[in-house]
């Protein structure tokens, strides 16, 4: 399986091998085994560009994903600026945010969607049961909704 990382920002270092070893552990908890995907981590003005030109949204967001086929699942856009400046509203650290982040645009390429509140909600009970299993192992905190863990006063 090829992962390819592309890193267009500068705010966080980005550890490629452990970043791609978590990106295969999040595949194999959704029991696929694409022969490539793409992710582009990114700041806040690259994405927002990405997300006008797309979208006509002219505002930041955390992931856009772009499904190509079973070979190669798509690429994924991940602003890394986002994760850092909302994880703290959500009582994550940037890493955890971040994480959240790699699952929810693997999950959109796999076909979930969070424009409507059941798919929504669908989506996140997902995203939940895989950053635990993956990350929340163990952690007194587990993930139980979007961005939020069991609550915690920090």
């Amino acid at each position: 399986m090829k992962i390819e990382i592309t890193n267009q920002q500068t705010i966080k270092r980005i550890k490629r091998k452990e970043t791609a070893r978590f990106i295969k552990k999040v595949l194999n908890a959704c029991k696929v085994a694409p022969e490539e995907i793409s992710f582009v981590f990114c700041d806040d003005r690259f994405i927002t560009k990405l997300n006008k030109k797309v979208f006509n949204r002219c505002v930041p967001t955390d992931v856009i994903a772009f499904p190509f086929d079973s070979d190669n699942l798509g690429e994924v856009v991940v602003s890394v600026e986002r994760a850092i400046k909302v994880c703290a509203q959500y009582g994550n650290s940037w890493e955890e945010e971040f994480h959240l982040y790699i699952i929810h645009g693997i999950l959109h390429l796999l076909g979930y969607e969070d424009t409507a509140p059941a798919k929504k909600k669908k989506m996140f009970r997902k995203q939940g049961e895989i950053f635990n299993k993956i990350v929340g192992a163990g952690s007194p905190r587990p993930y139980s909704g979007r961005g939020n863990r069991a609550p915690t006063r920090r």
